[in-house]
């Protein structure tokens, strides 16, 4: 099957360009901040400390600074349902990336995981190096508090480590919980989970900003070993203190310094005084080098150039390449930048949903509720000052039936100019639609049929948050579009057919193939009314060939006994089996030569795959294929 570069370019060429631009910006934050931390001056000291391990946790935090804050902006679904609407995006083609936000988001998250991982062995590297290489000589960049410290203090001791091991462990959950096979199966764990991210960036905002070590210089509980080695430690250093005044002064000040270094924030520091202490410099004025002996070539040398004593601290002795200074490095921690990264977005994304809120705090009015066949049931609302365009969807909340509880739903009829009124199908699957299905029909009136049932009665308060915006929007922009729905699939296509039974002159749209497959004609007849009653319009208004129905059946059991003469319209319309996918290509390529055909597909991923490909494949009639694609699992 040959690709067409063309049909290609318009199918996966912007996408395809945003992940480039997406990939080249991590991979220049990870090696920016890789090497800054690998061979900056600042950090000369900490990296001779800790090593590999400091320079891949700074550079994987940085791509997650960046995947965090770019996450959450594909969740903002009603800046994107504005921008799709509004004339601030006119391109057909930039339209359409909008619908690849859930895949972003998707990709983001996954990122997210993959760097976590490496984010958190490399901090258990970064806690056992800080414990083996404990510096006596710079004590104020040690994170442990003596030599050979269980790296397992320094993760459950301080505020870093106590929420990290909280973030890993959120993460898991809401990684897990977003499986298909849980999404599918028990839809109630992933929404839970998911609601976890909120929790997530607290814990991170508290990861960067407290970093504060929990215990103090003494342990408020130790064990009887661990207090005899201390205790053995303490009297072995005041011994050798009684014999070395300068190692007791040297003991004193490190005990000090830790003290006052654990109640600073940060526990990785950068060297702030470079111009007076370059890194590796020798400071014989410093506590450390006081009774430091150099060589006696190299003394006569520094006696010669400094008769006064060394008051040059930049001068450097040219024969040797010994860098001498004058002072100590005095090293601060890092501002902690995530917030910078993230308070954008997440201030963007908690306004949005302060306005939805708002917006869906009144409950809608229920016309209607009918009962179909093959566990369909369909809901007619009213709601003031509501507006929404054919194939956008919105999610209903029922507290009779969970107070936390949201679930999608496309709209199968948007309120127009004359009528107010707007509705729903919903395919009873799962728990939350049965109940829901209970509160809205009594048992009587879901064993229907035949007939649809229509019951009218006391209904429980039902909440709505939308419209948001989907691909199907953009089927009325194209002058062609092929619409191809698999069973309950057929949803978002019904308010696009149910607009152009209104009134279809204002829309571009001048020809629709709508092809449906279902497994049995059980499925058709809720919506056989309306695609004859679309069909005889056409046919009336010396139309014929603006909507070309097909619809494919894999079960033949009762078909003449219930299509009868009701829906004789539909009889010429009703296949047995499975489209033939590429002839169907091939005829509508050959029937609309060089022009641009939107593909809009809702249903298994087994037919959105072939169509796929289909769009992307060559045809010797200069037709394009433009793919659009929904789904709701």
């Amino acid at each position: 099957m040959a690709v067409s570069w063309r049909s290609w370019l318009a199918n996966e060429g912007v996408k395809h360009l945003c992940l480039l631009i997406w990939l080249s910006l991590n991979v220049l934050l990870f090696w920016k901040t890789f090497l800054l931390y690998n061979q900056g001056p600042e950090y000369h000291y900490l990296h001779e400390m800790l090593g590999l391990g400091l320079c891949l946790s700074r550079a994987s935090a940085s791509v997650l600074n960046l995947n965090c804050s770019l996450i959450l902006l594909p969740m903002c679904r009603t800046l994107l349902a504005f921008l799709r609407g509004s004339q601030k995006v006119p391109s057909r083609r930039t339209r359409r990336l909008l619908d690849k936000s859930r895949t972003f988001h998707i990709t983001c998250g996954v990122t997210i995981c993959i760097f976590s991982g490496v984010h958190v062995a490399a901090h258990l590297v970064n806690a056992l190096n800080f414990s083996v290489n404990y510096r006596e000589d710079f004590v104020e960049l040690n994170a442990a508090r003596y030599r050979e410290e269980d790296p397992r203090k320094l993760l459950f001791t301080t505020v870093p480590g106590l929420t990290g091991v909280c973030m890993v462990l959120v993460l898991f959950l809401m990684f897990t919980a977003s499986t298909y096979a849980i999404r599918v199966s028990n839809y109630d764990i992933f929404w839970y989970t998911h609601n976890l991210f909120f929790v997530f960036y607290m814990l991170l905002m508290l990861h960067v900003s407290g970093s504060v070590q929990l215990l103090s210089c003494v342990q408020l509980s130790v064990t009887p070993w661990t207090a005899a080695r201390q205790a053995s430690l303490s009297i072995t250093n005041c011994l050798s203190c009684l014999h070395h005044p300068v190692v007791l002064h040297q003991y004193q000040r490190n005990e000090h310094s830790f003290f006052t270094n654990t109640m600073k924030r940060g526990l990785l520091k950068y060297q702030t005084n470079l111009d007076t202490h370059p890194p590796g410099c020798i400071n014989l004025n410093g506590t450390h080098y006081q009774n430091t002996h150099l060589p006696e070539h190299l003394s006569e040398h520094f006696h010669e150039s400094f008769p006064g004593g060394f008051s040059k601290p930049d001068e450097l002795t040219q024969n040797t390449f010994v860098k001498i200074c004058m002072e100590e490095p005095r090293f601060q921690a890092n501002f902690p930048q995530t917030w910078l990264w993230i308070s954008g977005p997440l201030c963007l994304y908690c306004a949005e949903r302060l306005y939805r809120c708002i917006r869906s705090n009144k409950p809608v009015t229920i016309i209607s509720v009918t009962s179909h066949p093959s566990d369909v049931v369909e809901i007619r609302m009213v709601k003031e000052n509501f507006k929404a365009r054919p194939g956008q969807y919105i999610i209903l909340h029922c507290p009779s039936v969970s107070a936390l509880e949201n679930h999608p739903f496309t709209l199968t009829m948007c309120p127009t100019e004359t009528k107010a009124t707007f509705g729903v199908h919903l395919k009873i699957v799962g728990d939350w639609t049965e109940r829901f299905r209970d509160l809205l029909l009594p048992p009587s009136s879901q064993d229907s049929e035949i007939l649809p049932f229509i019951q009218s009665r006391n209904y429980p308060k039902l909440y709505i948050d939308g419209p948001f915006g989907s691909p199907f929007e953009e089927s009325l922009n194209y002058e062609v579009s092929l619409c191809v729905a698999g069973g309950i699939g057929v949803t978002p296509f019904a308010s696009i057919l149910n607009t152009l039974l209104d009134d279809w002159k204002p829309y571009k749209l001048r020809r629709l193939y709508f092809i449906w497959v279902c497994r049995d004609i059980q499925s058709f007849r809720w919506f056989a009314d309306l695609l004859c009653v679309l069909y005889n319009k056409f046919w009336q208004e010396n139309r014929p060939d603006y909507v070309n129905i097909q619809l494919y059946l894999s079960q033949t059991d009762g078909i003449q006994k219930i299509i009868g003469e009701k829906y004789q319209a539909l009889n010429s319309r009703l296949f047995i089996g499975r489209p033939r996918w590429k002839l169907l290509f091939d005829e509508i390529a050959k029937c609309n030569r060089g022009k641009t055909v939107g593909v809009f597909c809702c249903g298994p991923n087994s037919i959105s795959k072939t169509l796929h490909k289909l769009s992307n494949r060559n045809n010797s009639y200069g037709t394009r294929f433009e793919y659009n694609k929904e789904s709701f699992s």
